[in-house]
């Protein structure tokens, strides 16, 4: 027994020194296309990668100057994502094959770009369609079927972003919001997935909106028709905040510190949201109220297309 944890002592310290060689000699920059090939294969979208660094457990290439470009079906002043660096996690096995398997996206400080046309499709739907037929010639029957190259990840995170949102379909002009953290986990064309989103409110003290549920898989019909089930949590959120952070005119023009969750489902389109509400400090224009509000409510809805 002492023999073999000798040998298994011997054997991780010679993967370790193998690793910090390859740390120490690798030009991590000679695997650029292929990464970029690669995730440009995942997203559909052209993607523009600047310098790479290594970085060893787990293996990741810090990329600087990212941009993914918007669906070229879209017209947009902006591309849909860009970043001054980000983290693309990679299987180490398959690297050393030569093979580059992208696991994570980890953006730092990204902006990105959201835009509904005028017929109800969002610029990111593409994303989970996979490459788009080109009237390839007939194969033959006894060909095997290629796997889909529709976009699949592990996990997407995104680290004090800033979201811009366009919708053409309500006549709604860009609105921007930020900062806000998302964490997407195993995404893949036709499966559901899990997320996890926090904003934070412009203003003073601890105020966030934080949403975290299950959703997909994402259908054909977009977002709205998207199965799912969701807590919407409310901290401390100052209704003035908020107001400017939505940048609408159907907020409250009461004043007051606002907290609570909602369970949020969303099926087959049916819509429904159950929860709490307690509202403090309430004053509606310069009087006060004097007492908190409290809210239960319990609401369903059909889900509009798009």
């Amino acid at each position: 027994m002492r023999k073999i944890k000798i040998l298994a002592g011997i054997a991780i310290a010679l993967i370790v020194v193998v690793l910090g060689a390859l740390w120490l000699l690798l030009d991590v920059n000679r695997y650029r296309p292929q990464i970029q090939t690669k995730v440009e294969e995942q997203l559909q979208r052209k993607v523009t990668l600047g310098n790479m660094k290594l970085g060893l457990f787990p293996v990741r290439f810090t990329v600087q100057d990212v941009t993914i470009a918007e669906d070229p079906s879209f017209t947009s002043s902006f591309p849909f994502t860009q970043a001054k660096q980000l983290d693309i996690r990679v299987s180490l096995l398959p690297l050393l094959s030569g093979n580059v398997q992208v696991n994570s996206i980890d953006l730092q400080e990204p902006s990105v770009e959201l835009i509904r046309n005028g017929k109800g499709v969002w610029n990111f739907a593409s994303l989970a369609k996979g490459t788009a037929p080109s009237a390839p010639s007939p194969a033959p029957e006894t060909a095997p079927s290629k796997p889909s190259t529709g976009f699949s990840l592990g996990r997407l995170s995104i680290r004090g972003g800033k979201i811009a949102m366009t919708d053409l379909l309500k006549n709604q002009p860009r609105m921007v919001y930020a900062p806000i953290d998302i964490t997407l986990l195993d995404y893949a064309e036709g499966r559901p997935f899990s997320f996890d989103i926090t904003a934070h409110v412009p203003g003073e003290g601890s105020q966030e909106i934080h949403v975290k549920g299950t959703g997909g898989p994402l259908p054909a019909a977009g977002p709205a028709a998207m199965p799912l089930h969701a807590t919407l949590s409310l901290s401390k959120i100052d209704i003035a905040g908020l107001r400017k952070f939505l940048d609408s005119e159907y907020v409250s023009k009461a004043t007051g510190i606002l907290d609570g969750e909602t369970k949020i489902e969303s099926e087959a389109g049916k819509l429904s949201a159950k929860g709490n509400l307690n509202l403090k400090d309430v004053k509606v224009g310069a009087v006060d109220v004097g007492y908190p509000v409290d809210l239960d409510f319990d609401l369903s809805s059909e889900v509009a297309a798009g």
